[in-house]
């Protein structure tokens, strides 16, 4: 019985009571091995999904719902013609084989493909799938707008890693939405969903968000890919919305790919509005493509669009983006074909990009916008660089060829003599150099003789 007594006293250790100096036999095992059974933690499941329902359970649905949290429901490759709710459980819902092969089908569902709705956390994961032809759910209930065509993340924090989201379709958030979308919340409450090394493509919003509508959340998108997503009506953000008004949250956005994507009005890459409650966005270090914001709203013409990138009222930082050949409003004769900037200030940091080969002039400010316009690239683009924007922000200007590795192929990195990387700082999207020689950093006599003489 001594061993009993010594495992008893570790459990109880365990599980944070107190043995206290009682002295004696351990008079029940049946009461250390309920003990024990306590603090040993159960084991996870592996739940094999297969499409001819001959798995641990005969769909998917019904893998999310046999399992708990911590369990992997496993899904072979495959079509699942089925909606999934992860229904509250943070659980991993991962394809064997990848994308490509494993299919969840929302045809004939009329709803979205994949719902978080139930404060999911961020181990609650959804990985390597095709979503398609999801048609959105409605907010609150039937007769609302429908958000989110692929998934639905309302008050969820999930992590949403290397899928594709293809051909899905709503009002608000054709690929995908996340948020809140009321004004009655605590602080907390606020969800900070993770987009990772997704592939947003050919989705269709009616209003905002052609791949991604973000409303107040603390979002972190990083590493994907938006490739001709676009809005149908007039709305804004071809390939992300994000949409900060009155809620005190911050966004990432950070090395993405924007390709392609279709604003009917502002923002053909992305769009972001804000108000002073929010606490800011980071653009950074994404490339933006050939997106295109058409300016077909009733404001165009005082607001402009921004085909690259559009923001209103926003606060934080545009860093270290490549922004090639986008279109703004193709009506005006400077519409901001890299970025418009409409009634900003200087809370918002604007720095270390290059813009080069956009239609409609590089930048543009609307509404007395204006930043902290640091050092930037503007090169070949059409219509004055600069419009309605600060005079002495053409004193950061760098104009000179960024030296693409090969713009025919989509390849953005520069040559390592490119001015993007030899001036003394890093400017756009990719810091090491895609081609040429290896590249030699200016010095000078007095800055050797500093260096030798802290060394010693």
């Amino acid at each position: 019985m001594g061993n009993y007594c010594l495992l008893r006293r570790l459990a109880k250790v365990a599980l944070g009571l107190n043995y206290g100096q009682r002295q004696g036999r351990c008079i029940l095992a049946m009461t250390l091995t309920t003990t024990l059974a306590l603090v040993v933690p159960a084991r996870a499941t592996t739940w094999q999904i297969q499409a001819d329902g001959q798995g641990d359970a005969p769909t998917v649905q019904a893998g999310i719902d046999s399992a708990v949290a911590g369990d992997t429901v496993l899904v072979s490759p495959g079509t699942y013609n089925e909606d999934l709710d992860f229904v509250g459980k943070n659980l991993v819902l991962r394809s064997q084989l990848g994308p490509e092969v494993t299919i969840l089908d929302g045809t004939g569902q009329d709803s979205s493909v994949v719902v978080f709705r139930s404060g999911e956390s961020r181990s609650a994961v959804l990985e390597g799938f095709t979503i398609t032809n999801g048609e959105g759910t409605f907010y609150a209930g039937e007769g609302d707008p429908k958000y989110g065509g692929g998934l639905f993340c309302k008050r969820g924090s999930p992590t949403v890693r290397g899928n594709k989201f293809l051909r899905n379709h709503a009002a608000w958030g054709g690929g995908a939405w996340a948020g809140i979308q009321n004004m009655i919340y605590q602080p907390w409450e606020l969800p900070e969903p993770l987009f990772e090394g997704n592939v947003f493509e050919e989705n269709l919003a009616e209003r905002g968000g052609g791949g991604l509508l973000i409303d107040a959340s603390r979002a972190f998108v990083v590493g994907n890919k938006f490739i001709r997503n676009a809005i149908r009506l007039e709305g804004d953000g071809g390939g992300i919305r994000i949409d900060m008004r009155f809620f005190p949250a911050f966004v990432w956005v950070e090395q993405n790919e924007f390709y392609d994507n279709v604003a009917t009005d502002q923002g053909g890459g992305l769009y972001a509005y804000m108000t002073p409650d929010a606490e800011g966005v980071d653009i950074r270090g994404n490339l933006f493509v050939r997106n295109q914001a058409q300016g077909i709203g009733p404001s165009s013409d005082s607001y402009g669009s921004g085909g690259g990138i559009g923001v209103s009222e926003v606060i934080g930082t545009i860093a270290n983006n490549t922004i090639v050949s986008n279109i703004g409003n193709p009506d005006l004769p400077c519409g901001g074909g890299g970025i418009r900037l409409d009634a900003t200030t200087s809370s918002l940091s604007v720095t270390n990009n290059i813009i080069a080969g956009n239609t409609n002039c590089a930048v543009t400010c609307r509404h007395n916008g204006t930043a902290q316009f640091g050092t930037n690239l503007l090169w070949n683009n059409t219509g004055t660089s600069l419009d309605s924007c600060p005079q002495g922000w053409s004193n950061s200007v760098i104009q000179a060829d960024p030296q693409f590795c090969g713009q025919g192929v989509d390849d953005y990195t520069v040559a390592a003599s490119s001015p993007a990387l030899t001036g003394g700082s890093t400017l756009g999207a990719f810091s090491t150099p895609g081609c040429g020689p290896v590249s030699v950093n200016v010095t000078t006599w007095g800055l050797l003789k500093n260096l030798y003489h802290g060394r010693r």
